[in-house]
């Protein structure tokens, strides 16, 4: 005769998950939203990973992978924090991490353009200064014209060089973008500055009078028009150089310029030098 026996024996798990953070990394300086999570093993399965935050336990347990979280740095203190997790399998065996230390930046960097000054003229290449400061540190200032990039600087001092000639003639902005090492910005109010690229001297027109006037002609009307709005002086002297020139013309500042002349006298000639420039 034969009897079934049914023998059964289980074998205790008692070898703990193994865990560790994974991000954030130690010494991080962060703000906004900060992304947490964990490695996990466990030789038999991994039954759920409850994160926490400065040793206090943090939203619910997780059960799934991938094993993470998420923290609001706006919610907390600037400052030093730690994140840390502890894993269990189903054998109520318990893993403990590392405890993970980062710190939390909310401040927002400052920054101004200190050169060129407000309501400066530029021509050509110049240079674009700034400062900026913040409390963790400055990852880079990013200099802006009219709100498009120009370029930027990742060290201090921060300056950039920016050719005037890629914009046009005439008033522009500039700002100053700085960025954190947590990723907090801050972007500086605007400075007003003037283009001026423009180096070609101004060209002449129906010049008047010229050759031969009627005797007796005791003044006339000189008179020219240039292709861009200038304003033109006059002198009897020539080679003087235009700040030198004490006489501008009555009507001028515009395309048509005029003034008047008097004092000729028959079997005279007359001679005057005109320079214009541009406005």
């Amino acid at each position: 005769n034969a009897s079934d026996y049914l023998i059964n024996f289980n074998i205790i798990d008692t070898i703990a998950p193994s865990v560790s953070i994974s991000n954030p990394q130690n010494g991080n300086i962060l703000g906004g939203i900060i992304s947490v999570s964990a490695n996990v093993s466990d030789n038999v399965g991994v039954a759920g990973v409850q994160f926490k935050l400065d040793d206090a336990a943090f939203g619910p347990e997780d059960a799934t992978p991938p094993f993470q979280t998420a923290i609001d740095a706006a919610l907390l203190p600037d400052g030093n924090h730690f994140v840390s997790a502890t894993a269990r399998d189903n054998a109520g065996n318990v893993g403990v991490s590392t405890n993970i230390s980062f710190t939390v930046d909310n401040t927002l960097p400052m920054s101004s353009i200190t050169f060129p000054l407000k309501n400066s003229v530029i021509s050509g290449t110049i240079s674009v200064n700034a400062d900026a400061n913040d409390n963790t540190g400055i990852d880079f200032v990013q200099f802006e014209s009219d709100g498009l990039i120009i370029a930027s600087d990742n060290s201090s001092p921060y300056s950039i060089l920016w050719d005037s000639r890629t914009t046009t003639n005439g008033l522009h902005s500039l700002t100053s973008f700085a960025k954190d090492l947590a990723g907090n910005t801050f972007r500086s109010n605007p400075i007003s500055i003037t283009a001026d690229n423009d180096f070609v001297a101004p060209v002449h027109s129906n010049d008047s009078p010229f050759g031969v006037l009627a005797s007796g002609t005791a003044s006339v009307i000189m008179s020219l028009d240039t292709n861009e709005n200038a304003t033109c002086k006059h002198a009897a002297t020539p080679g003087m150089s235009y700040p030198a020139m004490f006489n501008t013309f009555l009507t001028t500042d515009g395309l048509s310029h005029s003034t008047a002349i008097s004092g000729l006298t028959d079997g005279n000639s007359y001679n005057y030098y005109v320079r214009c420039t541009d406005s």
